[in-house]
């Protein structure tokens, strides 16, 4: 485990994609375990396929290619009470993804590359003001935080880049949080006792379909935030995922949470001011070893 300290992140809007009529050549949609997801190509765009359940018309979403203004803004709750805002982007020749905070992607960010080398690192070891690492020691060349192999997609083309977490509790106020708002897509905040998860999803369109059956049933809550399409015609995706937490996972969050007030940097070496927003990033894994980052508080707010 480690943890990682983030300063400041912009705010912004929620900005819904118009909704397309499903054309009646679009086959996918016969073969839907409802409710899921397909991405599919046509004349070479990417679409987004969603079938909300049974008693709903499949819509259909485009999707715009990765380039330059082009990048997702994405966070949980709403200006001036909110996580950290999160920003993806790609590259327009290849299919080299990346995800950082807003506000400190140029000094930390994760890299999703082509060739499969996936690491979340320091961009410039001279540049931190806003990032501050706790008991990081580095790799040879001391910019590497972690570092993984791209995982094999499963039977229908998707595969899992990483997960990020917000339980609610850390979901807290910012005084006077005047940063822009306008272009963040927003998931609503979770109830107590609840997190979101953003999932980043790499997907080969046309394979198939991916149901969230069980995930709805159970009472959790799906939203596709956004999604890019890369030089490849592959898909970056990020889905939100609201659940309860479970009891092994508080007991895991609470460990970490321990942790993180334990590496709380001195005034003198980082800007606590609570309208800055700052935030800790600590760093776990799933079950199977996947990469789970939690986005934890400061200071949780009372109550």
């Amino acid at each position: 485990m480690r943890l990682l300290h983030l300063a400041q992140c912009d705010a912004g809007s929620l900005q819904l994609m118009a909704r397309r009529d499903l054309p009646s050549n679009a086959d996918t949609s016969a073969s839907y375990e409802l409710p899921g997801i397909a991405l599919i190509s046509r004349d070479g765009a990417a679409q987004l396929l969603m079938a909300p359940g049974e008693s709903s018309d499949v819509e259909r979403f485009p999707i715009r290619r990765a380039g330059k203004k082009t990048a997702l803004r994405f966070a949980v709750g709403e200006p001036g009470r909110r996580g950290t805002i999160w920003r993806l982007w790609a590259s327009r020749e290849t299919d080299d993804v990346y995800l950082g905070s807003r506000h400190t992607a140029r000094e930390a960010k994760m890299s999703l590359h082509q060739s499969g080398d996936w690491r979340f690192q320091i961009v410039d070891p001279e540049r931190p003001k806003t990032v501050r690492l706790h008991d990081f020691e580095g790799t040879p060349d001391g910019r590497i935080i972690h570092r993984w192999a791209r995982p094999k997609p499963n039977a229908v083309g998707w595969t899992h880049a990483v997960s990020i977490v917000l339980p609610a509790h850390h979901l807290v106020t910012i005084p006077d949080d005047g940063v822009r708002w306008d272009d963040v897509r927003w998931c609503p905040a979770p109830r107590p006792g609840a997190q979101v998860e953003f999932q980043v999803k790499i997907v080969s369109p046309d394979r198939g379909v991916v149901s969230y059956r069980e995930l709805i049933e159970s009472g959790g809550r799906l939203a596709v935030m956004d999604a890019l399409q890369l030089a490849s015609g592959d898909v970056a995706i990020v889905l939100a995922l609201t659940v309860v937490t479970t009891e092994d996972e508080a007991a895991e969050i609470a460990r970490y949470e321990e942790k993180a007030r334990l590496g709380v940097p001195p005034a003198t070496d980082f800007d606590r001011s609570p309208q800055l927003g700052p935030r800790h990033l600590v760093f776990g894994h799933d079950p199977d070893g996947r990469p789970r980052y939690y986005d934890l508080a400061f200071t949780v707010d009372p109550g």
